[in-house]
């Protein structure tokens, strides 16, 4: 079994980047400090112990954020996990919560800063390392680019389970939740959101906010039966190319008004519509038309979910992605887990009041114009 092995040098650099600035969850838990909850038994995808992040709050408000960071869709593509040091072009999944698992606790919603709102809440950061959107039970062995062969853990929905009887401990009864995810984290909040609320029937005040997650694929069911093994009340949704659209559509269905939708994406998106080339084109690159064919179908989605789930509020963006060639009008990945989450990208409004609002039950479309 190969595993990931590094050099002096490497292991040098990864233990100053892993020098961890939080301590473990203590018994008796400040309020306003982030914490580290190991969970003894569960592994990341690469085999190492996986840990994420909760902090109490001083207000009786919930967020459950999902990280991101890629997905396994077939063997091909769980035979190639990334991370610090792995080298090749094709990598499709992070399988190790590195220190870029604590990015969300220090920017964006989920930060102690003076200029986000949401400071005072407790938030459960759950760290991603499973390439399964945090929905898998299963374990597998796959051979790589080199022959060799990996053993790949994709535990997401186990990782869940456990944290969310951890938080429960400590936010037995919130006053407002709050689920949300970016990248592969919102494809989680799609389809996991009724999970979390099942730990807190009575909350009167949901918000499921999805941040960049449209992904079309033939074979999600299969992926989710035969690749994670996520449990069947989450596989038996996948039924079209889309992925979150499948997750929030049976979300609609069985909660209905109860709980506010928001769905937040850029036009363009850089990453995303990389990943869709490779899928449509086996190609894992940048390229314009990735990008043309990515704003199509935003504007096709938004017709149908609005006349699907007419209380689905939006957030459209189109704020340029720096690190692609500016021929290609590629747009960024990801708003709520960085310092863009403060910024009035759309009609003045940032990502971060926006939710605010909905949470205070003024939910509102912002980024209209870039779809009708």
């Amino acid at each position: 079994m190969k595993m990931r092995s590094l050099t002096p040098e490497q292991q040098k650099l990864y233990d100053s980047v892993m020098a961890d600035p939080y301590p473990e969850l203590p018994e008796d838990p400040e309020t306003g400090t982030w914490y580290k909850v190991s969970l003894p038994g569960c592994v990341c995808s690469c085999g190492k112990p996986y840990y994420a992040y909760l902090k109490i709050g001083s207000e009786n408000k919930l967020m459950v954020m999902f990280e991101g960071g890629g997905v396994a869709i077939n063997e091909y593509t769980a035979a190639r996990p990334g991370g610090l040091f792995y080298a090749g072009t094709q990598r499709f999944y992070f399988d190790d919560v590195d220190f870029l698992s604590m990015g969300a606790t220090m920017t964006g919603i989920g930060a102690n800063s003076e200029n986000n709102p949401f400071a005072d809440w407790s938030v459960l950061c759950i760290g991603y390392a499973s390439g399964d959107f945090h929905t898998g039970t299963a374990s597998g062995s796959y051979v790589d680019g080199d022959g060799d062969v990996i053993q790949t853990h994709f535990h997401g929905y186990e990782h869940l389970c456990k944290l969310m009887e951890i938080t429960k401990k400590w936010v037995p009864e919130p006053e407002a939740l709050l689920v949300t995810g970016f990248s592969a984290g919102g494809f989680a909040t799609s389809i996991l959101t009724d999970d979390v609320i099942s730990y807190y029937p009575d909350c009167k005040n949901i918000v499921c906010c999805v941040d960049s997650a449209i992904l079309l694929y033939d074979d999600w069911h299969k992926a989710a039966v035969e690749l994670w093994g996520s449990p069947a009340h989450i596989s038996e949704r996948l039924k079209t190319r889309d992925f979150s659209y499948d997750g929030l559509t049976a979300l609609y269905q069985k909660y209905g008004s109860r709980v506010k939708y928001l769905y937040l994406t850029s036009m363009r998106d850089c990453l995303l519509s990389q990943y869709q080339n490779y899928i449509d084109h086996g190609v894992l690159e940048f390229t314009k038309e990735a990008g043309d064919r990515f704003e199509d179908y935003v504007k096709t989605l938004y017709q149908r979910m609005k006349a699907e789930m007419p209380e689905m509020v939006y957030y459209f963006f189109d704020l340029l992605e720096p690190a692609a060639p500016e021929e290609m009008g590629l747009t960024v990945h990801t708003l709520i887990a960085s310092e863009r989450a403060f910024d009035g990208c759309m009609d003045g409004i940032s990502a971060s009041t926006w939710i605010m609002d909905a949470v205070n039950r003024n939910p509102k479309s912002v980024g209209l114009s870039l779809v009708e």
